[in-house]
């Protein structure tokens, strides 16, 4: 009697089973909606016709879509955050920066960066600042703000501070150079100093004992390889030995007077392509540079207001009489 009373283990499983069904059925849509395990991505990709693979339908619902992700543009306390997070779990030591603003992405250079890229930290690091973004999130926050900084024009107040760093620890260590500089790497520092900011570099007219260390240059290392042409023009950087043989020492060039053909075909060009697209218009005109174009464009210009205004002056003069 007792045997036939004790539910089957079937019966046990149907009961489990409904009691599971139950508890979905009293959860809110809300909660519903938030699922992530258990979904049949083929099916769903199915329903959107497969325009959409089931791995690209997955990462989509995950990463974008997901109620609980929070996809708000980003306030100044969430970078804060950020900031703060990666620099918490960051374990290469760096020099400590000499500014005061702590809670800003620019204390975060790139050499951090690649720290916390190298070992697979973004979900450690999503955790850990919460208010529901992804490591996906943070990781395309971070990398807004650095090429933000990547392309940031240099002000004079931040060439002082670069000066004055490197005079107090001298061209070798970059990375405490930077510390000096709000959002500053230590390449970008050392970049903006070779380029631009070392006293050594000539900056006025080349003298003919330059132009022959160039062309010994040139023929040595090609024209594809600046820096390493630059080395033997002492003085000159990479940009400057480019410009110098692209527009005036290479042999290729052309710089007589401009013909009536090419003047026609320079206005043709400026019409289809627009003012300041002096690189692409004298990529259509053999053996003219883009400062060429430039100049005979100007040139052109003026030509043409002098003849458009000189009868009217000439009218003005004749009734004078």
């Amino acid at each position: 009697m007792q045997r036939r009373l004790s539910p089957s283990p079937n019966h046990r499983a149907f009961s489990s089973f409904r009691e599971i069904i139950n508890s979905i059925q009293l959860l809110p849509e809300k909660n519903l909606k938030i699922n992530t395990h258990g979904l049949d991505w083929i099916k769903i990709s199915e329903c959107l016709m497969n325009v959409k693979s089931p791995e690209e339908c997955l990462i989509q619902w995950i990463f974008h879509d997901h109620p609980l992700i929070n996809n708000r543009p980003w306030n100044k306390d969430e970078l804060d955050r950020l900031s703060e997070t990666i620099l918490s779990i960051k374990e290469a030591p760096t020099a400590e920066p000499v500014h005061t603003h702590a809670n800003s992405l620019m204390l975060v250079d790139a050499n951090s960066l690649k720290d916390v890229l190298g070992k697979h930290r973004w979900q450690i690091i999503a955790e850990k600042h919460g208010n529901h973004r992804t490591e996906i999130c943070c990781f395309i926050q971070v990398r807004i703000f650095e090429l933000t900084a990547n392309n940031r024009r240099w002000t004079p107040h931040e060439d002082m501070l670069l000066k004055k760093a490197v005079q107090y620890f001298g061209t070798k260590n970059w990375q405490a150079v930077s510390g000096c500089l709000e959002g500053r790497s230590g390449q970008q520092c050392l970049h903006r100093w070779l380029k631009s900011l070392d006293p050594k570099i000539h900056r006025g007219k080349w003298t003919p004992a330059e132009d022959e260390c160039l062309r010994k240059a040139v023929r040595i290392y090609g024209v594809a390889k600046w820096s390493q042409v630059q080395q033997m023009v002492p003085g000159r950087t990479d940009v400057q030995c480019r410009e110098r043989w692209s527009n005036i020492l290479d042999p290729s060039l052309n710089l007589g007077k401009w013909s009536a053909e090419e003047t026609s075909r320079l206005k043709d060009l400026v019409m289809m392509f627009g003012l300041g697209k002096w690189s692409l218009v004298a990529s259509h005109l053999p053996n003219r540079t883009d400062n060429q174009t430039m100049e005979a464009n100007i040139k052109e210009r003026r030509h043409c207001y002098s003849i458009y205004h000189f009868p009217k002056r000439a009218c003005r003069d004749e009734r004078s009489f």
